[in-house]
């Protein structure tokens, strides 16, 4: 018997709110749901990509890998790093495969900069500096994908969304869509591999910036109006479709998106909130930045005037005559709040700009810390209740859905460096860790959403817990689902009959294969728990260039996450 294969498509941020009422329109998804496994994935709390994306790659909760979102505390302070540079812990599926003699090529996945060393190709995605960095291993495939697919790039240059060139935005997103489609067929048909993962981003940047919108394009029958979200949809299917015509019968094909999708109706700006309740303060004087928050000029502001006046005559020659690098740093001190705020006063603190996280100024813990260890649960209880009573001014609506105590959903060696307490907000709500204008987004701020102008926080949709699991070929059976973002790599490493990490969290998805299948009927391998398995060896990473950094953090802060 051949050996099996595997196939992983990674959607960013794809949703069954899309996928489900448009079955009609999307043929090889309706395929798909109809012949093989489907259901909800359920994503990592917070649903946010660093997270979620590892434990998908892991097979584990951020308890264990260490990555609970874009950004972690510096050891000797408040400043912010991106998190993925602490390293993640507990190796990737593709390093336990190549370990066991199998081949891997991974196209676009994020947070792995510097590409990681593997038996066989690594192409870097979100949290690489850009085109310019050595972002493939080995780094003479750069050059190679280059020659085969001369217009491949990383990620989409989101400026022209911000210049209000909506089409122009939409229509990159499209092209480097296909540009990935074609690198992907190409490294198919002329690599060997045994396991083979790509990440299509856009739907993920479209949904957030532009859910639900609809723009106008000439055709031979006359101007007509689409579904911009939809149309990526059309287009990922078909790109599907050419993928899973190119696989044979011993290759079993996943789908998965690291989290869904859903509108934002409501902002909600905790740290401005827990400013009300005299958990944060700002410092009075010697700071500029506060000075710009207490008169409103914040990260939030300045994305509303920069999207309402971005054809403005003065908008053009400003945007001449100051450097880029100078407006981007400026943009990055204003959305780290760690700069001025009082700590000897602050008791409480948004974790990160979307992290939906909180963390308590803790005594011994942070460089400034004031609340005493004994007073640490009595203050996440009395925050929580407090937050659990929270209301939409205008409705009454409660805010908040759930509130966990960080070691009620992590486990593991890292659990130390989670936020204290994580919040779920109800459908429509997306809470922020910036200032905006005040506590929620006002009447006036909603009403600009509904139009698609510009409001306090740039996003129309954001990240929900429920995400896209699919599978697809031969012993794989009709049968909805539930799953988690722990359960893929064990299940991988079942049907490529590769013994599973004792320290994995997730569950291998037996009831996806069919009951007379070989993959139903054999017993899990588990793996002796080791050292080795729990870190990735530090001669396999490089660290990066503070100018490689700073790189990156625009592109997140562009992107919205900061």
């Amino acid at each position: 018997m051949a050996e099996k294969k595997v196939f992983v498509i990674g959607i960013d941020g794809a949703t069954f709110e899309i996928i489900k009422p448009n079955l009609h329109k999307l043929p090889t998804f309706s395929k798909v749901v109809k012949q093989g496994a489907s259901g909800f994935l359920k994503s990592t709390i917070p649903p946010l990509s660093p997270p979620a994306w590892t434990s998908i790659v892991t097979g584990t909760n951020p308890g264990r890998h260490g990555i609970f979102d874009f950004f972690a505390e510096t050891s000797d302070g408040y400043d912010l790093k991106l998190s993925y540079l602490k390293k993640r812990k507990g190796k990737a599926i593709w390093h336990i495969l190549n370990e066991n003699g199998k081949k891997t090529v991974i196209v676009n996945f994020p947070f792995t900069y510097p590409p990681e060393k593997v038996n066989g190709l690594m192409i870097s995605g979100l949290g690489s500096p850009g085109m310019e960095s050595n972002f493939t291993y080995p780094n003479s495939l750069k050059q190679e994908l280059l020659d085969n697919v001369p217009d491949y790039r990383i990620d989409v240059d989101v400026e022209e969304f911000y210049l209000n060139h909506k089409s122009i935005f939409v229509n990159d997103i499209y092209h480097l869509t296909e540009a990935r489609k074609r690198a992907v067929l190409y490294l198919m048909e002329e690599k060997d591999w045994d396991f083979f993962m790509v990440i299509f981003v856009g739907s993920d940047r479209l949904q957030h910036f532009l859910w639900d919108t609809h723009l106008q394009m000439n055709t031979s029958k006359g101007a007509i109006r689409y579904n911009v979200i939809l149309k990526y949809y059309e287009l990922i299917d078909s790109i599907i479709s050419e993928i899973l015509q190119k696989l044979d019968e011993n290759t079993i094909n996943f789908i998965v998106s690291d989290h869904g999708f859903q509108q934002v109706k409501r902002d909600f700006y905790i740290n401005n909130w827990l400013k009300s309740i005299g958990l944060l303060h700002l410092k009075s004087q010697g700071s500029f930045s506060a000075w710009l928050i207490k008169h409103g000029f914040t990260t939030e502001s300045s994305n509303a005037v920069l999207m309402r006046h971005a054809h403005s005559k003065w908008y053009k020659i400003l945007h001449k005559v100051i450097p880029k690098r100078l407006i981007s740093f400026f943009a990055l001190n204003l959305s780290n709040i760690r700069k001025y705020c009082d700590w000897h006063k602050t008791k409480a603190f948004s974790y990160s700009f979307t992290g939906q996280g909180l963390r308590i100024n803790l005594k011994g813990r942070e460089q400034n810390g004031i609340v005493n260890p004994e007073e640490y649960n009595d203050l996440r209880d009395s925050i929580a209740f407090k937050l659990s009573k929270l209301t939409e001014p205008e409705t009454g609506r409660k805010i908040v859905s759930k509130i966990y105590k960080r070691e009620e959903i992590y486990a593991g060696p890292y659990l130390k460096d989670a936020p204290d307490l994580l919040i779920q907000l109800n459908d429509g709500f997306a809470m922020f860790g910036g200032f905006g204008n005040d506590i929620f987004s006002n009447k006036k701020d909603l009403a600009q959403k509904s139009t698609n102008e510009p409001n306090g926080h740039i996003w129309k949709a954001a990240h929900d817990i429920n995400g896209v699991f699919m599978s697809f070929g031969k012993d794989i059976h009709p049968v909805q689902v539930e799953a988690n973002v722990m359960d893929i790599a064990p299940t991988i490493l079942h049907i490529l009959d590769i013994p599973i990490p004792q320290m994995m969290d997730g569950n291998v998805l037996r009831n996806i294969f069919d009951t007379n299948s070989v993959l139903y009927n054999r017993l899990e391998k588990i793996e002796e728990e080791t050292r080795k398995n729990e870190e990735i060896e530090d001669d396999e990473r490089e660290i990066l260039t503070k100018e490689e950094e700073l790189e990156i953090m625009e592109r997140l802060k562009g992107l919205g996450y900061m």
